[in-house]
């Protein structure tokens, strides 16, 4: 509520759910050609809290969250968190360890993924493109959603998309888009 997100849930409650009726976007299967709906959008998923697997809100909602943590905390002048938690949650905790979860080598915070490019910029998961920043942070959804955060270009980025093609494939599409937006907005050194 203080950052003005009051339709982002972990576990809403079910008459919120109702509420929102077609508000609710669907994600489909689209691996192997498959196209059936996921089940994400229903009452039972959306209402159960589990944390590390089902928030839900507008997108642009996510961009607002990163925003305060480039702010060191703050946004439109309200004070979230301490700029001393936001510095100590998105600084590298564990550095190149072999990550059993994602299948590679990776950078973490506490929460936060930190930029892990130079353990392979074309394989490394859920990752910020190649033209971040070693400081970007942040976090992606099962191949569908993504947030991070580049303090060295004050940059906050919400991507979402609607199909799930399979980790490969989303991997590589979330580090493409994520390089094009550095490309497009001229953060690139040029030759």
């Amino acid at each position: 509520d203080p950052m003005g997100m009051p339709d982002s849930w972990i576990g809403m409650p079910a008459g919120k759910w109702l509420g929102y009726g077609e508000r609710i976007g669907v994600n489909y299967r689209t691996e192997g050609g498959h196209q059936g709906a996921h089940d994400w959008h229903t009452e039972a998923h959306c209402t159960a809290c589990r944390p590390g697997g089902n928030a839900r809100g507008p997108i642009r909602d996510l961009g607002r969250f990163h925003e305060m943590l480039l702010g060191g905390g703050e946004l439109g002048g309200v004070r979230i968190v301490s700029g001393q938690t936001v510095r100590e949650f998105t600084r590298i905790h564990r550095e190149g360890v072999f990550d059993q979860t994602f299948r590679h080598r990776m950078n973490w915070g506490l929460g936060f993924i930190v930029d892990s490019r130079q353990y392979g910029v074309q394989t490394v998961p859920y990752g910020f493109g190649k033209h971040c920043s070693p400081r970007t942070f942040g976090h992606g959804g099962y191949q569908g959603t993504s947030g991070f955060a580049d303090p060295e270009h004050g940059l906050a980025v919400a991507i979402s998309f609607n199909g799930t093609p399979g980790e490969p494939k989303h991997n590589k599409r979330i580090r493409d888009v994520a390089s094009a937006i550095y490309e497009d907005m001229g953060l690139v050194p040029g030759p």
